[in-house]
């Protein structure tokens, strides 16, 4: 049997190759971005509807609405206490919607008999940590920034009420700590705190890395499957 398909030959399947770099690719990323969507359909329902899911499709459904109690979601949310010790620390969610949802909130009780409130955030690497507290008429509360080892790393101790403020640019990457420190006030005392991160470093670059790096590299892969194809093409002529 004879394979030799010749010079022309050779050339006809590298445009072909050539076509399929640039139409597959794009096809397939058409199809990925349909989406369907449906606010009407719980999860179930919908999945009912539409016989099982279609592969190549995004669904979006209404997220579940949070557990809430009508007049407590305290401490940030999680609808209990804090913890009085960096191991009972909450975990708190910095730049995210305010809601009813674990994390999410940005209040919190004190009082002689629950002393501290402490949290937990993530953080990268040069973001500034910046924290203000908003003290209840009455009291007076105290405010810190805790690193992984358990050291403060800055604290406001303004009196009676006061807000406070901190703020400390991060030296790792991980998790950091604040707390509340009840320190005087008759019964119990609500507070508001609020966390901001201050700069960007996705990736230790020191920046925001972009929302159109992952097109550019794409483009980039696309443009070098071209040129090793062309390259296959001249070689074959040449020969």
């Amino acid at each position: 049997m004879n394979f030799n398909i010749g010079k022309k030959g050779a050339i006809v399947i590298t445009f072909l190759l050539l076509g399929t770099a640039f139409f597959i690719p794009a096809g397939s990323q058409i199809e990925q971005t349909q989406t369907i969507i449906d606010d009407n359909l719980s999860s179930s329902e919908f999945n009912d509807e539409i016989e099982g899911y279609q592969l190549d499709r995004s669904y979006i459904f209404d997220p579940p609405l949070p557990a809430t109690m009508e007049d407590d979601n305290d401490d940030a949310g999680w609808k209990t206490d804090a913890g009085n010790e960096m191991s009972r620390a909450k975990a708190i969610y910095p730049g995210e919607l305010v809601d009813d949802t674990q994390g999410r909130g940005v209040n919190g009780k004190l009082s002689s008999t629950d002393t501290q409130d402490w949290y937990s955030f993530s953080v990268c690497e040069g973001q500034e940590i910046t924290i203000s507290l908003t003290v209840p008429s009455g009291f007076n509360f105290d405010l810190f920034i805790v690193d992984k080892d358990d050291v403060i790393c800055d604290s406001s101790t303004n009196s009676n009420d006061d807000p406070e403020y901190v703020s400390y640019v991060a030296d790792y990457s991980g998790r950091w700590y604040m707390y509340v420190e009840y320190i005087s006030g008759t019964g119990t005392g609500r507070y508001t705190f609020d966390v901001v991160m201050v700069g960007q470093n996705d990736a230790g670059t020191g920046h925001d890395a972009g929302g159109d790096t992952l097109l550019m590299l794409s483009w980039l892969v696309r443009m070098m499957q071209v040129l090793v194809m062309m390259l296959g093409m001249i070689l074959l002529v040449l020969n």
